[in-house]
């Protein structure tokens, strides 16, 4: 039954690592915002260059311009990020049901090929509790099988 729901799991987790279409539009409206205080700073330097203004003043617009650029590049770097760990996790998912595939038979015995692809760790607590923690990143809890 669990290892029912562990494939159950594997397959919601790769449909929901496969759907970037957010993500992808958030990189978007971030290297947009980038490109577009980019600009902002062009035109205030220029400005500077050739007008006569307050220094002060300058400073600080460009200051304030640099910090929303940099919070763009910041937030597009988290994104990339974010979904480099997807690609990487929807690999490994796409891995483990290759091997499912691949098996010719039905799975009753133990397995080390399907234990190796899917599980990560597995910590046993004081009070015997087993937690599974699966390659997807989800964790299931077991009591404890028997007494030594």
């Amino acid at each position: 039954m669990r290892l029912a729901w562990c494939f159950t799991s594997v397959f919601c987790t790769s449909r929901t690592l496969n759907n970037i279409i957010a993500i992808d539009l958030e990189a978007k409206q971030q290297t947009e915002e980038a490109d577009i205080v980019a600009e902002l700073i062009r035109k205030c330097v220029a400005e500077n260059a050739t007008t006569r203004q307050d220094q002060e003043v300058y400073a600080e617009r460009y200051k304030g311009l640099k910090a929303r650029y940099e919070a763009a590049t910041q937030r597009l770097k988290q994104i990339e990020d974010q979904r480099t760990e997807r690609k990487q996790r929807r690999q490994k998912m796409l891995e483990f049901i290759r091997m499912l595939e691949q098996a010719d038979e039905l799975l009753i015995n133990f397995n080390e090929g399907v234990w190796s692809a899917t599980v990560e760790t597995v910590t046993v607590q004081v009070d015997g509790i087993m937690v599974f923690r699966w390659k997807n990143c989800t964790e299931t809890f077991a009591n404890k099988i028997c007494e030594l």
